[in-house]
């Protein structure tokens, strides 16, 4: 879950950075469908594949495969804006030299 987690946070960093001229909402609905991609291909693996049992969204609302929930996919939208703006912020501070 690190893992997924490292992914899921470098690719709202580089949503953030390379699409700099979109409005933060946007981006964070981009980051949203990307989190909600990652989620279902890990999910997909380890849970169905694998049979790890690590989630399961089989009792929430428009869920697919038990592995997304469009519920979820909203949290993750909501969380996006803290997060874009995070990446803003440490990509600031890393290359504002550069």
């Amino acid at each position: 879950m690190i893992l997924t987690g490292g992914i899921c946070f470098l690719s709202i960093y580089v949503v953030n950075t390379v699409f700099t001229d979109i409005n933060i909402l946007l981006r964070a609905l981009i980051s949203a469908v990307i989190i909600t991609a990652v989620e279902l291909t890990v999910g997909v693996i380890v849970n169905i594949k694998l049979g790890w049992n690590v989630w399961d969204y089989s009792a929430v609302n428009f869920n697919f495969l038990g592995q997304i929930s469009l519920v979820y996919s909203f949290f993750w939208y909501l969380l996006s804006i803290p997060a874009s703006i995070l990446c803003v912020m440490i990509n600031r501070a890393v290359f504002k030299n550069i």
